[in-house]
């Protein structure tokens, strides 16, 4: 009896599943898998469909555009993905150590409130600031330095830093909720036992505390590189990869490659190898995860 039962709810169950798994398929897995064929293809969408094989990721290999969109995006790497760790971090200790739950309560909504913000209001909000004569400028010609005023997404030099610092102050949204949960898990005889052994509070965060948030961190880490990787939307809107490529990544580039080149099957193929890239880094992650614990 109880065998029927159990074979009735899974069968109920899975009819309040079938909807929404038919539109994971339609709208997610279908799309990846033309993509996945279109890669050996050579074609724009409108005429028909030339088989190459593997002469789209052959091209690849030689195409001095993509490996520069590779280069930016390990600097995109490099100066966000610490910041991206770090400032969450830093804002969720703070929240941890107030002693009033009422200020704690504010503070938390106040970091967290942007998160409801759109992308892209932010992202046109220092587009303004970034102008020629925004607010940026206009502060450093009335503090007398003038001579550091420039067109920051305009300049190779300073457009990288300038899309990267669009995040700050990284103290707040999704990641400051994961790291304070994470703080809010430690045991609480943990820290007291610490703080009778004599450790202050710099002593109590790096050899207690830290340690204890160490899946938090490698959590937040991958995330973070897989946002860099798959970023596309602020570098668009502000850059389109410019000026003089020194924007682009390879995202932006398997967007422009398919919607302004006209070759869907080169996009394709650039497509599959993010997703290889992206696999790559969680498994790496994870094991290193895995070796840490």
């Amino acid at each position: 009896m109880k065998s029927e039962n159990s074979v009735t709810g899974l069968w109920r169950v899975s009819g309040f599943l079938l909807p929404a798994l038919g539109l994971f398929a339609v709208f997610v897995v279908l799309p990846a898998l033309s993509a996945l064929v279109l890669a050996f293809f050579r074609t724009d969408g409108l005429s028909m469909r030339e088989w190459v094989g593997l002469d789209n990721f052959q091209h690849l290999l030689g195409d001095a555009l993509f490996w520069r969109s590779i280069r930016n995006l390990l600097l995109f790497a490099v100066l966000t993905v610490p910041v991206q760790t770090l400032g969450p971090l830093i804002g969720a200790k703070l929240l941890y150590s107030l002693r009033s739950p009422r200020a704690a309560y504010w503070y938390r909504t106040l970091l967290v409130f942007p998160v409801l913000v759109p992308g892209v209001v932010t992202i046109l909000v220092w587009q303004e600031l970034y102008g020629a004569t925004g607010p940026i400028n206009l502060v450093l010609n009335a503090v007398g330095l003038g001579e550091y005023a420039r067109a920051w997404l305009g300049d190779p030099a300073t457009v990288v830093p300038a899309i990267v610092a669009v995040g700050l102050p990284f103290t707040g949204g999704v990641f400051l909720l994961i790291y304070l949960a994470g703080f809010l898990s430690i045991p609480a005889s943990l820290v007291e036992a610490a703080r009778l052994d004599g450790a202050g509070p710099l002593r109590l965060f790096l050899s207690v505390e830290l340690p204890m948030l160490r899946t938090q961190i490698g959590v937040i880490a991958l995330l973070a590189l897989l946002g860099v990787l798959q970023n596309f939307d602020n570098i668009q809107i502000l850059t389109n990869g410019g000026p003089m490529n020194a924007s682009l990544t390879p995202a932006l580039y398997l967007f422009r490659s398919g919607f302004e080149f006209g070759q869907l099957g080169y996009a394709s193929a650039l497509g599959v190898v993010l997703l290889l890239l992206c696999a790559l880094l969680t498994l790496l992650v994870r094991r290193v995860g895995r070796k840490d614990a």
